[in-house]
């Protein structure tokens, strides 16, 4: 498999592995971080390689995102970062700008770390909420909180509204490690890389990019402003999805990595 750059260290290395959970591909080395992480080792990771000798794919549960018919996806473009099902993979050679990306099928990396009895799943996903629930009530001056885990290293970051800042626990157990200092007062926040996160200011009517380091040093590497005050925000291939202004003016705005309007712009049903 050629070159590619890791998502996990960023660097210019040959790719083993696509983290289904994360869209994500790894290294060699960040595939191994990524499976012993508590947040990430129950992760379902794909083998990333064209081998066609051994074309048959492995079952994984996923249907397509790509065409409306929702057909099981079969195979995996590395350069993408998408899975596709039997007509899409079809599709994906046609096309000119991909038709000289290579499909894998799908493998898994190694079964014995994904495969896990759907209880135990469930029990780690009961334990950790009510980790986080503990968390925020110790957090007695918490006034108003939005949690996301930064992939690959299980960091727990939470914003205080109240504060104006941004307060970082560790995993296993989400002890607390350190709060960073804001301007302004956060409202929204979600995860863009594994070292990068969003956060909406309201007040400023301002999107906000920070980098956050190993040792938890933020700084801030570009923002721009939007029409209506920010609130919540998710983020996904390249877009954002932003909730702005309230009540009845409410509405969903998408707009892409630098705040242009990418899709479209609708109004909240009440």
């Amino acid at each position: 498999m050629d070159a590619g750059t890791c998502d996990g260290c960023n660097k210019s290395v040959t790719q083993t592995t696509y983290c289904v959970e994360c869209t994500q591909c790894f290294c060699a080395g960040c595939t191994k971080v990524h499976t012993r992480q508590n947040a990430t080792k129950s992760h379902i990771l794909l083998r990333i390689s064209p081998d066609v000798s051994d074309a048959s794919s492995t079952k994984i549960g996923r249907n397509c995102e790509i065409c409306e018919e929702k057909m099981e996806v079969v195979s995996l473009c590395a350069s993408c970062r998408e899975m596709y099902c039997t007509e899409c993979s079809g599709r994906h050679h046609f096309v000119k700008a991909t038709k000289d990306h290579q499909l894998c099928p799908l493998k898994l990396w190694d079964s014995s770390l994904v495969i896990r009895p759907v209880s135990s799943v469930v029990q780690d996903s009961t334990k950790k909420k009510a980790q986080v629930n503990v968390i925020l009530q110790q957090e007695k001056d918490l006034y108003k909180g939005r949690l996301i885990t930064e992939r690959p290293n299980g960091r727990l970051l939470v914003i205080d509204s109240k504060n104006k800042c941004l307060k970082v626990f560790k995993p296993e157990w989400y002890e607390f490690l350190t709060k960073k200092e804001l301007t302004d007062e956060p409202r929204g926040i979600a995860a863009v890389s594994q070292d990068e996160v969003v956060i909406t200011f309201a007040d400023k009517k301002e999107v906000r990019i920070y980098k956050i380091d190993k040792v938890n040093n933020l700084w801030k590497e570009r923002s721009f402003g939007i029409k209506d005050k920010p609130f919540s925000i998710s983020y996904s291939r390249r877009s954002f999805a932003v909730e702005l202004g309230e009540g009845d003016d409410g509405e969903i705005t998408v707009t892409d990595i630098n705040g242009n309007m990418n899709t479209f712009s609708e109004r909240s049903k009440q």
